[in-house]
C-alpha cells in the first residue's frame, strides 16, 4: 500500500473523505455519516442509470454507474476518472457541445493540482483551493442529475416532426 498517495493529497477525489473532512476533525470519521453519504452518492448513480437505460443510452448508463461508483470509492484518484472521456462522447453526441467543452476543460485543466499540496499542505486549503480540489466531484455530482435532461432529449429526438407522442 505504500505506493498510494496520502488520502488527504489533492490527486485524490473521494466525495466521502471531502464531506467528512470538511465537517468533522482530523481523526473523526462518523461511520454513520459516510455511510449515508456513500447510500446517497451510489443512489444517485443508480437511479440515473436506470433512466439511461429506460431510454436507451447503453454508454451513458455505464458512465452514470461509474461516476457513482467513483464517488463512494475510498481510493479515487485522478486518473480513475478516465470514465470523463465517455461523458464527453456522449455529451457531444447529444449536440450538447458547451456542456462538453467545459467538461473537457475541467478533466484538461485539472484544477486541484494548482492548489499546494505535499506534506499535508491540503488540510491548510482556503476556499478556492478546496474547490479546486473537488472539481471532479462537482463534475459528477453535476453530471447524474443532468443526466435526465439528456434522456428527455433523447426521447424528443425519436419524435417525428410534428408529433408530440413517441413511437410505438
Amino acid at each position: 500500500m505504500s505506493r498510494l498517495a496520502p488520502s488527504r493529497s489533492s490527486g485524490g477525489q473521494p466525495v466521502v473523505e471531502r464531506c467528512v473532512h470538511a465537517a468533522f476533525p482530523q481523526h473523526l470519521t462518523p461511520s454513520v455519516l459516510v455511510l449515508l453519504i456513500s447510500i446517497g452518492a451510489m443512489t444517485l448513480g443508480l437511479v440515473a442509470a436506470k433512466r439511461q437505460l429506460d431510454s436507451g443510452n447503453d454508454v451513458n448508463a455505464l458512465v452514470c454507474i461509474a461516476f457513482g461508483s467513483l464517488l463512494v470509492s475510498p481510493i479515487s484518484r485522478t486518473h480513475h476518472w478516465v470514465w470523463a472521456v465517455l461523458a464527453l462522447m456522449v455529451l457531444v453526441q447529444g449536440r450538447h457541445h458547451v456542456v462538453a467543452a467545459v467538461l473537457a476543460a475541467v478533466f484538461v485543466i485539472a484544477p486541484m493540482w494548482l492548489a499546494p499540496r505535499g506534506h499535508f499542505l491540503e488540510l491548510k486549503d482556503n476556499w478556492w483551493q478546496a474547490a479546486a480540489c473537488v472539481a471532479y466531484l462537482v463534475v459528477a455530482l453535476t453530471y447524474l442529475p443532468s443526466s435526465r435532461r439528456a434522456v428527455s432529449l433523447h426521447k424528443e429526438a425519436a419524435q417525428p416532426p410534428g408529433s408530440h407522442r413517441p413511437y410505438r
